[in-house]
Order: structure tokens, then sequence, then C-alpha cells
């Protein structure tokens, strides 16, 4: 955002101040969930750190959840018109 920022003529230093902040809950935000789940998968499910498939089956089921939510947005988009904006009709 820094352009749009300075198209808008923020001054830098209010810049700075709101968007370091940002960044590192944004950062946070993004990581702690994995490390959370991971954590939560080594002590719940008894698999041991770093000695077992047991990641490569969480990577797994990750990219499948992901493909999963993937394909019913894609269907549901497909049923409702594929998501074309359609032309407003003219007022005779």
């Amino acid at each position: 955002m820094p352009i749009t920022a300075g198209a808008l003529g923020m001054p830098p230093l209010r810049f700075y101040l709101v968007n370091i902040p940002a960044v590192l809950l944004w950062a946070v935000a993004h990581v702690l969930p994995g490390v959370l789940a991971v954590s939560a998968l080594h002590r719940y499910a008894g698999l041991p750190h770093h000695e077992h498939v047991g990641k490569h089956l969480w990577m797994l089921a990750m990219l499948g959840g992901a493909l999963i939510v993937a394909l019913a947005i894609w269907t549901i988009r497909r049923r409702h018109g594929g998501g074309v904006i359609e032309p407003a009709k003219s007022v005779k």
C-alpha cells in the first residue's frame, strides 16, 4: 500500500505508525494457526515431532481440504451462471 498512501499524500510518519503494527499482526495471524494446528496434531494424535510420516499426511489433508473447497466454490459458481456479470436491462 505504499504507492496508494503516497498518491493520497499520507505523511510517511503516519504511514509507518500504521503499517508496522499491521505487518506484525498480519504475520502472526497467518503463521500462528498453522503452528497451533501442528502442535495439536503432535500432542493429541500422538505423533512424534519430525520423526513420523504424520507431517506428510497433514500436508496431504490440508491440500485435499483446499481442493474440496475450491471444487465446491467452482461448482456453486457454475450453477449460478459462472459469476458472469449480466448487462443491465434497458428500460423503454
